[in-house]
């Protein structure tokens, strides 16, 4: 699926870094893996973006969600990241041949976003890791 840039440059260049990330070169856009799935919302949207995708074990794809830091500084910022978890916790159980990855560029942020993330009910929806530089 066709992406534009999105986000602040630091943001952009570090989703390019994932693992499993390209490009079309001739539009500039990032081709980006979707899993689609039964929303069980109305009008809601049947699939979910991932910036990148890698051979996970026991046969399974690992989508990898690239993020400087997850978005919980308020209330909103936070339903928001709740509303996510809940598409993905949805869409996994509709493809249970993918497991997802939060990935971050430091530990503070991995920490962070997972400790948020055990706080709720999708603490085993989400992996998170730090990403490893080359």
């Amino acid at each position: 699926m066709a992406e534009g840039p999105r986000g602040k440059q630091a943001a952009q260049d570090f989703q390019a870094g994932t693992s499993g990330a390209y490009s079309d070169l001739a539009t500039g856009k990032s081709a980006v893996s979707a899993l689609r799935y039964d929303n069980p919302k109305e009008k809601g949207l049947d699939f979910i973006k991932f910036d990148g995708i890698e051979d996970g074990p026991n046969g399974t794809a690992l989508l990898i969600d690239a993020k400087t830091k997850l978005a919980t500084w308020n209330s909103g910022a936070q339903n928001s990241v709740m509303s996510t978890l809940e598409r993905v916790d949805a869409a996994l159980k509709d493809n249970p041949e993918f497991k997802v990855i939060y990935e971050f560029p430091n530990a503070k942020m991995a920490t962070a976003a997972k400790d948020f993330i055990n706080g709720t009910k999708y603490k085993n929806t989400v992996t998170v890791r730090v990403r490893k530089t080359p």
